[in-house]
């Protein structure tokens, strides 16, 4: 079993928690927290959209959808009861995968993206002043 716990009650209810939780319980896979998450993700993406897919209930054969819908839900932390405003160009396909998990726009919001979120983001470079 992993060791990595959430480190909070806001972490623990976030939706890479929440997948981490489900890939273990559901999949099979165990991943030792949000870092070993993203690096899956980074380094197989077929297995990791395809297990995405089932999560979230979208069509596994629409990998430009999977990759916007876990941007959305697990680098911006979208969710339903979250409001955010886009700020981008109104024919962006990545309002489609919004809309696919549920979330929804509001001018007002304060949770303002012009672009998808960077998730995974790249991995980390060792700092070259420590190498």
């Amino acid at each position: 079993m992993p060791e990595w716990r959430p480190a909070d009650e806001s972490e623990a209810l976030g939706a890479e928690a929440v997948l981490l939780e489900w890939l273990a319980a559901v999949d099979g896979r165990l991943l030792n927290g949000p870092d070993a998450l993203r690096a899956w993700a980074r380094t197989d993406r077929r297995a990791f959209r395809a297990a995405f897919a089932r999560f979230a209930s979208l069509p596994p054969d629409r990998p430009d959808l999977l990759d916007a819908a876990a941007a959305w839900l697990l680098g911006g932390e979208v969710r339903p009861d979250l409001p955010v405003a886009w700020l981008g160009v109104s024919g962006d396909p990545a309002l489609l995968a919004l809309a696919a998990i549920g979330g929804r726009c509001d001018l007002a919001s304060p949770r303002r993206f012009a672009a998808l979120p960077d998730w995974p983001e790249p991995a980390r470079r060792p700092d070259a002043s420590q190498a």
